[in-house]
């Protein structure tokens, strides 16, 4: 893919509405996608510094998933995540199929598809994706087609979801987006473990669900256990665990002990992030239960829910 000046592209986001769509594989390769108003770019491995100013110098900063864009550099700024305003758990095509009119639907499904053919394809040769990078091994003109339709379907998404109502917009600033971010913090600063206590520990009969919690620490190579969390997961409005650590269901007793207290993460001083906030079950489950359904009642109330595929004339 052909390198090209960056400078225009900080200036057409200048004070306008940006989205960003970032592209990485296992491999360690990286892609932005960058849409502002009709204007489309990709960039390979974007500079970190070229991220920074275009934080610094776009309107409001549109994506899906927070989590992935944040990956490729942290910023200050609120990003306003489709995902997260449209409950947190559907992919992207999805909500296209759900919210969206019948002739991007189309566009998405093909193109969805398509990729779909040529992952089966590198399964089929055997392909070693870990070392194999997807920027190199699908056709440059599909990787960006690919990403601007996400891009397109992104802004369309966040389109509509001004339609709700300024009030909405507002309770996403103020409630959700702060939650989901301390969400994301706790998830990259991890969950300091004793090794030394666990693996004492795992020559011992335990329990079942103890063992379980013993085996998954054991797995740690640098001292920390780390969970993916959802905001919105839960039925009931509680945050919901979707792979990793299960920080919220440790079992009372010695499981306890493998936790280091009060620490923070790799020595940052982070007090949202230490053990007494997570180690209390009950009051952890009261707590995560009413920031998240608290969050999620708003967003209803304001936002109302978007119509269903169904439900849209």
């Amino acid at each position: 893919m052909e390198e090209f000046d960056l400078g225009p592209v900080i200036d057409r986001a200048r004070g306008n509405d940006t989205v960003l769509v970032p592209f990485r594989d296992a491999a360690g390769s990286r892609g932005l996608a960058v849409l502002v108003g009709a204007d489309f770019y990709f960039i390979v491995s974007p500079d970190p510094e070229f991220l920074s100013e275009l934080y610094a110098t776009a309107g409001r900063i549109v994506c899906y998933d927070a989590r992935e864009l944040l990956a490729f550099g942290r910023t200050d700024r609120i990003l306003h995540d489709v995902k997260l305003l449209y409950g947190g758990d559907a992919r992207l095509f999805q909500l296209a199929k759900d919210h969206l009119d019948d002739e991007i639907v189309a566009t998405s499904v093909d193109i969805d598809r398509k990729y779909k053919a040529h992952m089966k394809a590198c399964k089929a040769a055997q392909v070693d994706m870990d070392r194999h990078s997807l920027l190199r091994l699908l056709p440059s003109q599909f990787v960006q087609r690919l990403s601007q339709i996400r891009a397109r379907i992104t802004l369309l998404l966040f389109e509509k979801a001004l339609q709700w109502g300024s009030e909405g917009l507002l309770t996403y600033e103020q409630e959700s987006w702060p939650f989901a971010k301390a969400l994301y913090r706790i998830e990259d600063n991890g969950i300091k473990i004793d090794p030394d206590y666990v693996k004492t520990q795992l020559k011992l009969d335990h329990p079942a669900h103890e063992a379980r919690f013993y085996r998954h620490m054991d797995q740690s190579k640098d001292g920390y256990v780390h969970t993916k969390f959802n905001a919105y997961g839960g039925k009931t409005g509680r945050i919901k665990v979707e792979e990793g650590f299960n920080c919220l269901g440790i079992p009372h007793g010695g499981v306890r002990k493998a936790l280091v207290v009060g620490t923070g993460s790799r020595g940052r001083s982070s007090p949202s992030i230490t053990m007494p906030s997570i180690t209390g079950a009950s009051c952890r489950r009261s707590r995560t239960r009413s920031s998240a359904s608290s969050t999620r009642a708003a967003m209803t109330s304001t936002l109302g829910r978007p119509a269903s595929s169904s439900e849209k004339t």
